[in-house]
């Protein structure tokens, strides 16, 4: 099950001009509920500075769920001390400006399968 989070609810606009539905607020649910995190590209102009987004990614981080990173993502990841483009284990990065290919979802996916890191 796949959910849409984001610093309120609502929707959040993509890339492509959409409205897509937020299933929760930040602010109202915990990473322990979780079994893995996508941090999607575009979220740098506001998550990195918000406080409960930062909270969130830190406590997945200590809790050694696997983390996919896409783009501009790593604004976020690096708000949070993921030291970034040597990621530790258990997270998986895409740089910006590069098309998503399926090997790297094969990577994640391979990364979700192992379900925690506790040695990060």
């Amino acid at each position: 099950m796949v959910e849409t989070l984001a610093a309120q609810d609502g929707h959040v606009l993509t890339g492509d001009g959409e409205h897509l539905p937020v299933d929760r607020a930040l602010p109202t649910t915990a990473s322990v509920l979780y079994d893995a995190l996508v941090l999607s590209d575009g979220c740098e102009q506001t998550l990195p500075s918000d406080p409960d987004a930062v909270r969130f990614l830190t406590e997945a981080l200590r809790h050694g769920k696997p983390i996919a990173v896409l783009g501009t993502g790593v604004e976020l990841a690096r708000a949070a001390g993921l030291g970034t483009p040597s990621a530790p284990a258990g997270v998986a990065v895409h740089p910006p400006g590069e098309p998503v290919d399926p090997t790297f979802w094969d990577e994640f996916a391979a990364l979700v399968e192992r379900h925690r890191f506790p040695a990060r």
